[in-house]
């Protein structure tokens, strides 16, 4: 009796699980269509064609802290599409490319062009303000870029504070 309904309950299991991995594979299918049928996706992946051009996004330069998640991709918003040249010359590139097969406009950080004044680090916080970027990790030899993007944004529970700037109020939309 007692195999009877560890199986009976195997696959009750098993059905549900199904069921759950069914829904994940269209939810994946329908959100690979969007990203093919978004032009800004489509532009981004044909300059990242091109070679040693350009890379990222931004936003496939970091890891967001998963509880800060939506707020961090509130506060980035678009930044999280500008793709990374290390020269201006690249940029200009991957821009004619752009204006030539008639694609969408991008953002574009010149690496080189970035201050080493945005390795330095904030100190002396207000009690409860915290670093944007403490929210992030990226590789050590993209520091320059991911604080360059998150340069003088602060956290305090959810709102946020950049420059003469202050986000808050509601929930956040995702």
């Amino acid at each position: 009796m007692k195999n009877n309904e560890e199986i009976r309950i195997f696959n009750s299991d098993f059905s549900k699980y199904k069921d759950i991995i069914a829904s994940n594979d269209a939810r994946i299918v329908t959100l690979k269509e969007f990203d093919h049928k978004d032009p800004i996706r489509s532009s981004i992946r044909a300059v990242l064609n091109l070679g040693d051009f350009a890379r990222g996004p931004i936003s496939n330069l970091i890891v967001i802290d998963s509880n800060k998640h939506e707020l961090v991709a509130s506060i980035l918003g678009e930044k999280l599409n500008y793709l990374v040249c290390e020269t201006l010359e690249k940029a200009e590139y991957a821009i004619r490319f752009l204006e030539n097969n008639n694609l969408s406009r991008l953002s574009f950080i010149i690496a080189e062009k970035i201050s080493d004044y945005y390795k330095i680090v904030n100190i002396g916080l207000p009690l409860g303000h915290f670093e944007l970027i403490k929210y992030l990790s990226y590789d050590p030899r993209d520091e320059k870029i991911i604080r360059f993007i998150c340069s003088n944004a602060f956290i305090s529970g959810i709102r946020v504070y950049r420059n003469v700037l202050v986000q808050g109020g509601g929930g956040i939309i995702s």
